[in-house]
C-alpha cells in the first residue's frame, strides 16, 4: 500500500516521540529523588509501594517498603497539592514514614537527582533492547519509506523504544511533592502506550493485505483506536480515585 501522506510529516511525527522520551529523560534528570521507583499500580490503600530501588540512598529505601508519608504528606495529600517545602532540593534531607516487614521505621532520606550511571547499570537489557526497536524502526523506514505498512511499522518500534526509556524510570514517589513532573510522566506514559496500541493494530489492518474498512475509512479507523484507549484509561483513573 503506497502511502499518501508527505513523508516528512512521518519524520516530524517519529522527531517528536524521540523529543517526548528525551524531554522526560531531562525532566528527572533535575528534579531531586529519593533513589526509588515503582508504578501506577504501586498506589495502595496503605501507601506507595517501592518497587525498584534505581539509586540506593545511606539509610534510605529498600524495594518492599510502603511509603506512607513523606515531609509529613501521605501520597493523596501529594497528589491533592499539597505545599512542597525547603527540605525538597538537591541535597536535602526529608523524613520518610514507611512500613518495612511489618513495622513502621522513620528514615532520613538524601535527596539528589538520579546518576545515569546507576539508571543504566540497573536497566541496561531493557536499553538495549530500546536500542535494536530504534534501530529496526528506522532501517525498515529507511529500506522501504514509500509503504504506508512499513511507515506503521516504524513508528511502532520508535514508539515501544520510548516506552522503554519511560519505564526505566517508571513513577518516582518524589515527583509527587514537585506535582507537575509526575503528571507529565502519567501524560507521556498512557500517550504512548495509546499510539502503541493503535500503530500495531492498524499495521494487522494493513499488513500483509488491506482490510476493506481501513482502505475505505482510514481516519476513522484509526481515531476510533484512540478513543477507545482514552474510553479505557478514563475508567481506569475513575476506579483508582474512586479507591
Amino acid at each position: 500500500m503506497r502511502a499518501r501522506t508527505p513523508l516528512w510529516v512521518w519524520y516530524l511525527l517519529i522527531a517528536t516521540c524521540l523529543l517526548a522520551g528525551a524531554a522526560l529523560a531531562a525532566i528527572y534528570a533535575r528534579v531531586p529523588g529519593d533513589g526509588a521507583s515503582g508504578d501506577l499500580e504501586s498506589f495502595a490503600a496503605d501507601g506507595f509501594l517501592v518497587r525498584w530501588v534505581l539509586d540506593a540512598r545511606p539509610g534510605g529505601l529498600r524495594t518492599g517498603d510502603v511509603i506512607v508519608r513523606a515531609g509529613g504528606h501521605t501520597p493523596e495529600e501529594w497528589l491533592a497539592g499539597a505545599a512542597r517545602g525547603s527540605a525538597w532540593r538537591d541535597g536535602g534531607t526529608v523524613t520518610y514514614e514507611v512500613t518495612r516487614d511489618g513495622q513502621m521505621v522513620v528514615l532520613d532520606v538524601p535527596l539528589s537527582t538520579i546518576r545515569p550511571g546507576a539508571l543504566f547499570a540497573h536497566w541496561g537489557v531493557q536499553f538495549a533492547v530500546a536500542l535494536a526497536f530504534l534501530a529496526t524502526g528506522l532501517y525498515v523506514m529507511y529500506r522501504q519509506a514509500g509503504d504506508v505498512a512499513a511507515r506503521v511499522l516504524t513508528l511502532f518500534c520508535v514508539l515501544v523504544a520510548v516506552q522503554y526509556v519511560g519505564d526505566a524510570y517508571n513513577i518516582q514517589f518524589s515527583t509527587l511533592a514537585w506535582g507537575w513532573p509526575f503528571w507529565v510522566h502519567l501524560t507521556f506514559e498512557h500517550t504512548i502506550f495509546g499510539l502503541i496500541l493503535a500503530s500495531m493494530t492498524c499495521f494487522a489492518l494493513i499488513f500483509p493485505t488491506v482490510h476493506p474498512v481501513m482502505e475505505r475509512h482510514p481516519i476513522a479507523v484509526s481515531y476510533t483506536h484512540l478513543r477507545a484507549h482514552e474510553t479505557v484509561l478514563d475508567l481506569v483513573c475513575r476506579l483508582l480515585l474512586e479507591k
